[in-house]
């Protein structure tokens, strides 16, 4: 009797790491597929315009979107098809937002 126990619990098991396996390449195609569209919107899609008031003509607008703590510059990849909130740099780092890591490394290319 012990020995059909642990060829249950092997079956177990297996069904569970496969179920692992499968769940991990879904997620991946899934991934992969929202990258492309990604790329392939932005290649298309014009970036938005920056509404300068006079009040704040020297701040530079960054895009938040809500819920979460991370800031887009104008043109970001990942702004696309999201509606997102218009700040001014110092708005957004007053507020505890971070620049998005696409953001980030553009600004890092283009510094000297």
């Amino acid at each position: 009797m012990g020995w059909l126990l642990e060829q249950v619990v092997l079956v177990y098991a297996a069904l569970g790491a496969s179920a692992a396996g499968l769940a991990l390449v879904l997620g991946k195609a899934w991934r992969q597929r929202r990258v492309k569209a990604a790329v392939v919107g932005a290649a298309t899609a014009e970036p938005p315009e920056p509404d300068l008031d006079e009040s704040d003509a020297d701040g530079e607008r960054v895009f938040v979107i809500p819920g979460r703590m991370r800031f887009h510059r104008s043109g970001c990849r990942l702004l696309e098809g999201k509606d997102a909130e218009e700040l001014t740099v110092k708005e957004a780092e007053e507020e505890s937002f971070t620049a998005c890591t696409v953001c980030a490394a553009r600004e890092a290319v283009a510094a000297p």
